[in-house]
């Protein structure tokens, strides 16, 4: 399958060829853009992308890779932003959510509401830190 060469779009998470997940950080006027994975936070700039028929990406080469709490921090909080939406656009569009299934809904929300101030307050005290 080939692969056809892409600009990733900043905020947009993708998959790589060996399965991990990059999310997109920014984009640079070249069309490099800065991913960072979002687990390990290996941050790097990618260069040269491509995308197969099957969603998957790879780059030609990366530069100036590094862990980076910040950028790691960021991913998760933009993750669970999106996590949060997705949910909460789902339940108010589906008429047949019960009260019950809405309260599990309200309860997962709250979560990923304290989750994501959490990742905020560490990223804040990374920041000072540095």
């Amino acid at each position: 399958m080939a692969a056809e060469k892409i600009t990733l779009e900043a905020g947009k998470t993708y998959r790589n060829k060996g399965g991990s997940r990059f999310r997109c950080m920014s984009v640079n006027r070249d069309g490099s853009a800065v991913v960072c994975n979002i687990e390990s936070g290996w941050t790097c700039i990618a260069h040269n992308t491509a995308q197969f028929p099957t969603g998957e990406i790879e780059w030609g080469h990366s530069t100036d890779g590094r862990f980076d709490t910040g950028a790691h921090l960021q991913a998760q909080i933009d993750m669970l932003d999106d996590l949060h939406n997705i949910i909460s656009c789902a339940a108010m569009e589906c008429p047949c959510v019960s009260a019950e299934g809405m309260e599990m809904i309200q309860t997962l929300l709250g979560k990923l509401h304290v989750e994501r101030w959490a990742k905020m307050w560490q990223r804040a005290a990374e920041g000072e830190r540095s």
